[in-house]
């Protein structure tokens, strides 16, 4: 007896209302992958440098963006966050920076656009472990790995 299975056909319908992207780069000879999908309710954004989704973080936005009504040399401030961990240590002071500061630049980038963000973070352990106190070449690596971050999320159009 022979099993049968449905059949379903693939569309690319513009219409379908979710998008990923996804980019790599050599961050401090650190290989790290962002994939980004973006579903209608949220945005579902994965930083890894060691192939796993690693710990998860939601991200809601607490003030909505406002427009600026008058022209100001400075940039405006960023909306307030709250980040709760779902998964992983809830201590982890670097996973709630890095999940706050990339939900508040992308809603700043998109007024109006309030989405939750769900973060999945896995750094490497040189990166994830630095002892700040007296580890310079740590804070430095820490550093330039944000930075890095920051440029593929740029290059992939999250802002």
């Amino acid at each position: 007896m022979e099993a049968t299975f449905p059949t379903y056909q693939a569309t690319d319908s513009p219409a379908f209302p979710l998008t990923t992207r996804q980019t790599s780069g050599l961050i401090a000879d650190i290989p790290t992958q962002i994939i980004l999908t973006e579903y209608l309710d949220k945005r579902f954004l994965i930083i890894t440098q060691v192939g796993k989704i690693g710990s998860l973080h939601l991200t809601s936005i607490d003030t909505p963006t406002i427009p600026q009504l008058t022209p100001s040399p400075l940039p405006p401030p960023l909306p307030h966050t709250t980040t709760r961990t779902l998964l992983g240590p809830r201590d982890d002071t670097l996973s709630h920076v890095y999940a706050s500061h990339i939900a508040a630049k992308t809603a700043a980038a998109h007024p109006g656009d309030d989405r939750p963000m769900l973060l999945g973070l896995a750094l490497d352990r040189r990166v994830a472990s630095i002892d700040e106190e007296g580890d310079e070449k740590g804070v430095q690596l820490r550093k330039v790995v944000w930075e890095g971050v920051l440029k593929l999320l740029e290059k992939i159009g999250l802002w």
